[in-house]
C-alpha cells in the first residue's frame, strides 16, 4: 500500500482513492500539486516524474513503462550491511540470554527483553506478550526442570538500522530427576538497539516433530 500524505500541519483534506495496477494507492493533494510518498511502494504500479522545482512527484495515473522511470534510485533496493560492531553486540546479547537461561537467572533474562517483547513456542498456548508474561513463562520453565541449558548452532545475523534479526538451530537440554531430554529446534529472534543495548522484541523457539531425543 502506498500512502501519500498532506505535508501541511493543518487538518488533511478529504482523501480520494485511486486504483494502481497491483494495489490500492491513497492520495491527498498538496498546494504544489506534487506527491510525497511514505512507506513501501510497488515499482510496477507507479511512474515518477520530475517537477519544475527539481523535486520528485509520483503520478499514480501514469503507466509504468520500465525504462522510462525518471528516478531509478527510488526503485532500487537499499543494500543492507552488517557491521562488525553490530554483529558483535547482537551476538553478545544472544549468548547473554542463553547464559542467563541456563543459570535460571530470571532477572538476567528480563533485562534483555524489550517491554513489548513477544515470545512464541511450538506447543499449544506458548504465546506470551509483554515482558511480565515472558518472565512468568521463564519462571514456570525453570521450576519445571532441575537443570537446563541452551546452546546455539551458527548464528545467522542480519540488520537494518536499529533492527536485527537472527536465525539459528539450537539444542536445549533439560534434566528432571534421572531423566535427561535433548530438544533440537530452531530459533528466530528480532532485536532492537535501545539506549540500554540490543534487546529482544520477539523470540520464536520451534521444536519440529522428531526434534526431541
Amino acid at each position: 500500500m502506498v500512502r501519500v500524505y498532506h505535508e501541511l500541519s493543518q487538518k488533511p483534506e478529504a482523501v480520494s482513492e485511486v486504483r494502481c495496477r497491483s494495489r490500492d494507492c491513497y492520495r491527498t493533494p498538496r498546494p504544489s500539486s506534487s506527491w510525497v510518498v511514505r512507506g513501501r511502494h510497488d515499482a510496477r504500479s507507479l511512474f515518477v516524474h520530475r517537477s519544475r522545482g527539481g523535486g520528485s512527484r509520483i503520478d499514480p495515473f501514469a503507466p509504468f513503462t520500465g525504462s522510462g522511470k525518471a528516478n531509478s534510485w527510488l526503485f532500487d533496493p537499499v543494500p543492507m550491511s552488517l557491521s562488525a560492531k553490530t554483529r558483535d553486540a547482537v551476538t553478545k546479547t544472544m549468548y547473554a540470554y542463553a547464559s542467563a537461561y541456563g543459570r535460571k537467572d530470571v532477572d538476567g533474562v528480563a533485562v534483555l527483553l524489550a517491554p513489548e517483547v513477544i515470545g512464541i513456542g511450538s506447543e499449544k498456548g506458548e504465546w506470551v506478550e509483554g515482558r511480565d508474561e515472558y518472565v512468568s513463562a521463564i519462571v514456570r520453565e525453570c521450576a519445571a526442570f532441575d537443570d537446563i541449558s541452551l546452546e546455539y548452532g551458527g548464528l545467522r545475523i542480519a540488520a537494518d538500522g536499529i533492527i536485527a534479526w537472527v536465525a539459528t538451530p539450537f539444542e536445549m537440554t533439560v534434566t528432571v530427576g534421572e531423566t535427561v531430554r535433548h530438544l533440537n529446534g530452531r530459533l528466530t529472534a528480532v532485536l532492537m538497539n535501545t539506549w540500554d543495548g540490543w534487546r529482544f522484541v520477539q523470540t520464536h523457539f520451534s521444536v519440529p516433530e522428531g526434534g526431541e531425543e
